[in-house]
């Protein structure tokens, strides 16, 4: 029966390590995790914004659309 020589060591959910991993591999693992996990979030803040600012126009644009009516019905008086 062969044993094994390597040791097997688990990080980050998971990311298995092969050959020892050592406390800075599971570092870095856990902090490119985290990293990803904070670019998500703000990936998905700026796409609220950006569904807000859309929203806004929209209703900017209305209110000129109603004030330039007030405007041609006050010229037509």
């Amino acid at each position: 029966m062969a044993s094994s020589n390597f040791n097997i060591t688990m990080s980050a959910g998971a990311h298995v390590y092969v050959g020892g991993g050592g406390p800075r591999k599971q570092r870095v693992a856990k902090a490119k995790k985290e990293k990803k996990k904070q670019a998500k979030m703000d990936l998905k803040i700026t796409e609220g914004k950006r569904a807000e600012v859309a929203h806004l126009r929209a209703a900017i644009e209305r209110e000129e659309k109603e004030l330039e009516k007030k405007r041609r019905n006050i010229e037509d008086l």
